[in-house]
């Protein structure tokens, strides 16, 4: 059993977000749809899907850093089990649908819904290493 799966899944996820946002921000500043200018600040006018795109990237170093951590943690304290390990994928699969719903529909009740699953997930696995390190 191996906790490293998820964060390895998870962190290519982030990588072809990335990925996505240079080529999409690239796109735009080629097409002057958006001033040069705007990227030493990043205020200014620019196309919302750049701005969205550029958000959703950003978001991926705060709670999904404390899944990472939180990974590490539970290898650390040797709690790896099948739930942590349960609960890691589900983390990974709530963000792969947060993602599709911010990049896609930007559905901000739907993306409240998938993102507050996903920290119950951490939550869980700091409660199964609480529990792990008890026992």
């Amino acid at each position: 059993m191996s906790m490293a799966l998820p964060m390895a899944f998870y962190v290519f996820h982030i990588f072809l977000i990335g990925v996505l946002n240079f080529l999409t921000r690239s796109k735009f500043a080629k097409e002057r749809a958006v001033k040069l200018s705007y990227f030493k600040t990043y205020t200014g006018d620019a196309p919302e899907q750049m701005i969205v795109l550029g958000r959703h990237y950003d978001n991926q170093f705060q709670v999904p850093m404390l899944f990472m951590i939180t990974c590490l943690s539970t290898y650390s304290f040797q709690s790896i089990n099948l739930f942590a390990i349960g609960l890691a994928w589900i983390f990974v699969a709530t963000r792969i649908l947060h993602s599709f719903i911010h990049i896609m529909k930007n559905d901000v009740l739907m993306r409240a819904k998938v993102y507050g699953l996903g920290l119950l997930c951490v939550v869980g696995m700091w409660v199964n290493i609480l529990i792990e390190m008890m026992s």
